[in-house]
């Protein structure tokens, strides 16, 4: 079991941020043949009103010592007075090593 966490806030000139992340591992059994994983990352400027956030959630199972398959999905949103645009993409990966 993984999680970890960060706030920071970056003032610089007249339009400070706040940056925020969050995020997790977690494997259910003991040899590690499943990894879940999930974080959250947020970007707010309060200067010119704009928000925008990332977040995955991920598993990978090793099927064998020389291979596995990666599934993740990954929601992106950003908003601020001109508009919100929201994007979503699921990949899947799968490596064989020689």
């Amino acid at each position: 079991l993984y999680l970890g966490a960060t706030v920071s806030r970056l003032i610089k000139g007249a339009r400070p941020t706040t940056l925020a992340t969050l995020g997790g591992n977690f494997s259910p059994f003991p040899d590690g043949t499943v990894l879940l994983r999930a974080s959250y990352s947020q970007s707010i400027d309060t200067a010119a009103q704009a928000k925008s956030s990332v977040a995955n959630l991920g598993v990978r199972w090793n099927i064998v010592r020389t291979a596995y398959v990666d599934l993740s999905y990954a929601l992106l949103g950003s908003s601020s007075d001109a508009g919100t645009n929201d994007t979503r993409a699921f990949t899947a990966t799968l490596v064989v090593q020689l």
